[in-house]
């Protein structure tokens, strides 16, 4: 669930970009009767969907931290106002714990002007912080004291952060390019606890909080659960392998269900799961090719981000599908014609 303090940053940050002549994107649906933006059949998508994405009108072409609103149909830079109060040159990965009370992203401090982001992709580092304690009106300064919970010299990306600030995120090897796909035995689970420890726990991909104790996450073959209080995994569900970070997977905020999307297999599983099965049930899929499933904070929908090829000019427009988490009915769809297609990840949906 989004704080208070968060909606009101965004607020702050939509009029200052108003103010500054930058705008609002704003999306529509092309030549539907049946479907518009934010909307199918009538039904109205709730919340704030938390984007990380290159705006292609930008003559800089850098990734940054978006907001969708689906009630105002508007998108705003939540990047530019972590920059501003942390400092940060470029920021991405937003998202909160589930119980709101906790902030992950990633930030890029020592970038020498003008080098190319391709070159400094190893000074990208995690920052989480805490405003539970704090007044509305302070988020941006619960940002600006954000601690640097990891010193890695590779590419990591993909942070999750519990309900207890603790931090997961994955660490790939610095020779490896992050614009293709890898495969998940190359990447290593890491694991920052509260006090700022950071502690390898082998390998695998993708790494999202199932309770304060669990975590499921993606290996060559399959899903596989972590308990951390015994240091044990368990498999839960084959997936067919080899499985790369094409793959990516979503969990709802009550840890009961999950979302795995891929781009190179065109598929969307979903699935229910606790830390007491033996193995995932109730798997359903559908054959679309997705990434970076996030579910609403209710569980009843999930959202992917997708490719659609514009019939004229053959070109691809990143679109924002939304499903039923139950039955995997399409539920909604927003265009994204505004961000380079390879660039936009969900990184979380608040209400």
């Amino acid at each position: 669930m989004v704080s208070e303090s968060l909606k009101v940053s965004l607020m702050v940050t939509g009029v200052l970009l108003l103010l500054g002549g930058l705008g609002y994107l704003v999306f529509t649906a092309q030549n539907s009767e049946k479907r518009t933006a934010e909307t199918i059949k009538g039904t109205a998508m709730p919340g704030l969907l938390m984007l990380t994405a290159t705006n292609s009108s930008k003559e800089q072409e850098t990734r940054s931290i978006y907001a969708h609103s689906f009630p105002d149909k508007k998108t705003s830079s939540l990047g530019w106002d972590l920059h501003a109060y942390t400092g940060a040159e470029l920021t991405r990965d937003y998202s909160e714990s589930p119980n709101g009370e906790w902030v992950i992203f990633a930030a890029l401090r020592d970038r020498i002007e003008g080098e190319p982001l391709s070159e400094v992709e190893s000074s990208w580092q995690l920052y989480r912080a805490t405003y539970a304690s704090l007044e509305e009106d302070n988020f941006t300064e619960a940002l600006s004291n954000a601690e640097r919970v990891t010193t890695a010299t590779g590419l990591l990306y993909d942070p999750s952060i519990s309900n207890r600030g603790e931090v997961l995120y994955t660490a790939l090897p610095e020779n490896e390019d992050v614009g293709a796909p890898i495969a998940a035995s190359l990447g290593t689970i890491h694991y920052v606890d509260v006090k700022g420890d950071d502690q390898s726990l082998g390998e695998g991909i993708s790494a999202r909080w199932v309770d304060d104790y669990h975590f499921v996450y993606l290996k060559e073959d399959g899903l596989y659960i972590f308990n951390l209080l015994e240091e044990e995994e368990k498999k839960m569900l084959s997936l067919l392998s080899p499985v790369t970070t094409a793959t990516t997977v979503g969990v709802s905020d009550d840890g009961t269900r999950v979302a795995i999307a891929t781009v190179d297999k065109a598929s969307l599983l979903l699935a229910r799961i606790s830390t007491s099965m033996d193995m995932a049930e109730g798997v359903m899929t559908i054959p679309v090719a997705g990434k970076s499933p996030v579910f609403l904070p209710n569980g009843e929908m999930v959202a992917i981000v997708t490719l659609a090829q514009e019939k004229e000019t053959k070109q691809f427009t990143p679109i924002l599908m939304m499903y039923n988490a139950s039955t995997l009915k399409e539920r909604a769809l927003v265009p994204l014609s505004d961000f380079e297609p390879s660039s936009v990840t969900i990184t979380d949906w608040f209400f």
